[in-house]
């Protein structure tokens, strides 16, 4: 070809770093999947960390529930969600054309604390969900041909996660039952705290030209089926016995993390300029209200009522000087809530550098920051909670992220 595109290495870099910043607040519970773009590296050896801080701010107003016994005024509630999500990866090529990535991350996530004695917290206090996901994957690639613009090869991806589950959900202690005879102080909370374990598998193809840095792949990511157990204590609760007498006793959950698919592309468009982009879309309109089994009629329920989830980003990345490479993208996510919850569309902007600290080294930094869209929240139609029946509204509010990573190479 004649031409050197600087662009060739320039893809894992730069789309494990700064895109990953815009995912980790991706609809639903997604903080971006299981990545597996290390996959692709050139070098025979590499080993990866990274680690990625993100703050979604959000503000609701006009909190409005059914009466409660002891009068709460405090209408306006400002949620606290931020949170650190890692990942690590070892890849090897087995032979020329097998590679093996082996990987930990987190995956798939939820915080939030709404504070104490004010209107929300009956229903939520605090609440978060937290998966831990240990993945090896392989691809074999194969020569699809000559193309006029270099040679072209196909591969073929594979590969299975070990994924670790629990949450917690606290409420405050102002809701159920009669009052005592003296109102229970803000601070008493109930909860309940569940666990499981569960396999996933990925298949997917991808087609590459090396000499202009064109790659374009397709993984379908499988469900993680759920089936948590745990225990439901309410013992903080005025009359909060869901079994006569039992205020702490063995609970169920059964859901899951739903399917997804992973579209991406990318090109180069001058020896020293790459275009990308990425498309992924998740079954989340799985998770509508799920029950809480307590060994009586439902009471306590996880109800998100989403529907699917779309993520679109597009950017570019540009080799600046032999050491130094940078990228800028601009993604789209529609959120997943649909009449309950604030999960709004959402746009973001990232960027970043990566620094070659040597031909065995590279480090990369990047942020992001977006807008997430107002909207307001109303009781699901098919709601069981005990503790529906909340509304409330939010004007638009920021999200930022930072990421840092590093990488070493043998070949």
């Amino acid at each position: 070809m004649g031409r050197k595109f600087y662009t060739k290495s320039m893809f894992f870099a730069l789309m494990t770093g700064t895109v990953l910043c815009t995912n980790a607040f991706a609809g639903g519970f997604d903080r971006g999947g299981v990545n597996i773009d290390q996959l692709f590296d050139e070098s025979r050896f590499t080993a990866s960390a990274q680690i990625t801080y993100a703050d979604p701010r959000r503000e609701i107003n006009n909190i409005n529930r059914p009466p409660l016994p002891f009068g709460l005024f405090q209408n306006s509630v400002a949620i606290d969600g931020d949170f650190v999500a890692p990942r690590l990866g070892l890849k090897a090529n087995i032979t020329d054309d097998l590679a093996c990535l082996a990987s930990y991350s987190e995956p798939y996530g939820g915080d939030a604390d709404y504070g104490i004695g004010n209107v929300f917290t009956p229903s939520v206090a605090s609440f978060e969900f937290n998966t831990q996901d240990y993945g090896l994957t392989c691809s074999y690639r194969f020569s699809a041909g000559s193309t006029s613009l270099g040679d072209a090869f196909a591969r073929v991806i594979v590969g299975g996660s070990y994924l670790e589950a629990d949450g917690l959900q606290l409420r405050e202690s102002l809701l159920f039952g009669a009052p005592p005879a003296t109102p229970p102080q803000p601070g008493a909370l109930a909860s309940f705290a569940i666990e499981d374990e569960s396999y996933g598998w990925r298949a997917g193809v991808a087609y590459e030209i090396p000499d202009i840095a064109l790659r374009a792949s397709i993984v379908y990511h499988s469900e993680y089926d759920l089936n948590f157990t745990g225990t439901q204590d309410n013992s903080a609760f005025a009359g909060g016995a869901a079994i006569p007498g039992v205020t702490v006793f063995p609970i169920a959950l059964n859901t899951e993390i739903p399917e997804a698919v992973d579209i991406k592309f990318q090109s180069g468009i001058n020896e020293t300029t790459l275009l990308f982009g990425s498309f992924r879309w998740q079954n989340w309109s799985q998770l509508d209200v799920i029950p809480v089994l307590n060994g009586s009629s439902p009471q306590l329920a996880l109800e998100p009522g989403y529907s699917d989830g779309y993520t679109v980003s597009l950017g570019l990345g540009k080799q600046l000087t032999d050491n130094l490479a940078g990228q800028v993208a601009l993604t789209w996510d529609n959120g997943t809530s649909t009449v309950s919850g604030a999960q709004t569309d959402s746009w973001t902007l990232s960027g970043g550098v990566r620094y070659d600290v040597n031909e065995n080294i590279e480090w990369n930094v990047g942020g992001a920051i977006g807008i997430l869209e107002g909207g307001s929240s109303r009781p699901l139609p098919n709601s069981i909670d005990v503790a529906g029946g909340i509304t409330y509204d939010f004007d638009a509010d920021y999200v930022y992220a930072l990421t840092t990573g590093v990488k070493f190479k043998w070949n």
